[in-house]
Parts: C-alpha cells; structure tokens; sequence
C-alpha cells in the first residue's frame, strides 16, 4: 500500500508539482488506475521496507514542500494538464486527502489485526 501510495505522489510531483513551480508546461495524463496500481505492486516486490519507506517519505515530502513554497495564486491556479484538462494542486490536494485517509484507515486496520493477532 505505501508502494500504491508513493507511485501516485511520484507521478503527481514529476509531472505536475515541479512542473508548475518551475513554470512549465504540465505533462500529467489521466492514467488507467488498474494498470498503474498493477506497476505500483510489481514496483513494492523489487524494494525493501527500508527503502520503500524511504521513497514514501522522499515523495511525499517534495510535495508538501512544492506547496508550501507557492504563491496563492500558483496554489489555485487551473493548469492544462497533458489531457487538456484543468488541474490544480488546490484540486488535487482536494481529491487525494481523502484517498490518503481511507488509505490510512487501512493501516490502521490493520494495525489491529496483526496487534490482536487474527
């Protein structure tokens, strides 16, 4: 799941966060969910815990740093992305907050089952 979680942040900044800090052009597409999430296990087998935590971290960092680091208007700003569509990073944000939760909720779940040990 945090392999799942850290492709999507990747494909996010590389392709739109640090497109938009550095005034280019955006190259994010809409992706097949299935088949990007297919990579993202594919992905998680070839890394250790250690380092698929590390790439979580590294990601996800960029991106809080990117979006603290814009102007009000950078944040809101709608963007054509590769699809010709509007995108912001206040929409993305917007969207992907509750993907992280229920993402989360899953851990947390999980958590408890390996805690109680069912």
């Amino acid at each position: 799941m945090l392999c799942h979680i850290t492709q999507w942040d990747k494909y996010f900044y590389e392709e739109a966060f640090a497109k938009i800090q550095n005034g280019q052009p955006l190259t994010i597409r809409h992706q097949n969910f299935d088949e990007f999430n297919a990579r993202a296990i594919d992905y998680a087998k070839s890394l250790t815990v250690q380092a698929a935590i590390g790439q979580f971290v590294l990601y996800r960092t960029k991106i809080l740093e990117t979006t603290a680091g814009l102007t009000d208007e950078e944040f809101t700003q709608p963007c054509l992305d590769g699809d010709g569509k509007k995108f912001s990073i206040r929409g993305y944000l917007r969207d992907f907050i509750p993907h992280d939760k229920h993402h989360k909720r899953q851990m947390e779940q999980y958590l408890k089952t390996v805690k109680s040990g069912k």
